[in-house]
């Protein structure tokens, strides 16, 4: 792949990934424009570069390269975490607690995230990005997913379809299995 570009080691590289609480629902696309006006709102506060990104129904994969000096993935991820819960439309998305408040625990209670080490590292997880939905049975080719970063990298020239075809992991052994074995945590990320 030609990516060796977008990772730096002096910055902190990190991909994870961020769950619904609600498995097997479609809220991340179905408000797409909720995630992403929260997106980039938190973004404009909390500056980092955004390598990859796949949003899927029930959660969404990304990569991201925080600016040097910052670590602080968790506080961005609870900005964003909160800005999408309190934009959804008050429905049940949300839910309703027995006594008629708003239920805001949208997002599962953890995020996997694991700090890139190379730049195999950054390949394998940016192609596991534009893979997931081929794995998850959602489509055939990555290119057929609208919900991806991919698409930006296309345009931009900064990746061919030939280098996203070829980019293909063993989507059969996931991040978190790989994560698992190496230095990873499960960090609470609730709003």
């Amino acid at each position: 792949m030609t990516y060796d570009l977008r990772f730096r080691r002096a910055f902190a590289t990190y991909f994870f990934t961020a769950r619904l609480a609600e498995q097997n629902g479609d809220t991340l696309v179905r408000h797409l424009d909720v995630l992403r006006d929260s997106y980039n709102a938190m973004q404009r506060d909390l500056p980092f570069r955004c390598d990859a990104i796949v949003v899927m129904p029930d959660h969404l994969h990304a990569i991201w390269t925080l600016p040097e000096g910052d670590r602080d993935l968790a506080g961005r991820w609870r900005r964003l975490q909160a800005q999408f819960n309190f934009s959804l439309p008050a429905t049940t998305d949300r839910g309703m607690t027995d006594d008629g408040q708003i239920e805001l625990h949208v997002w599962a209670q953890d995020v996997l995230d694991h700090k890139i080490a190379d730049q195999a590292d950054f390949d394998h997880h940016l192609g596991y990005c534009w893979w997931n939905p081929v794995k998850h049975g959602l489509i055939s080719s990555p290119m057929d997913w609208e919900f991806s970063s991919m698409h930006r990298d296309l345009r931009s020239g900064l990746v061919s379809e030939d280098d996203v075809l070829r980019g293909r992991p063993d989507i059969l052994v996931s991040p978190q299995a790989s994560m698992e074995r190496s230095i990873s945590r499960r960090v609470s990320f609730v709003a």
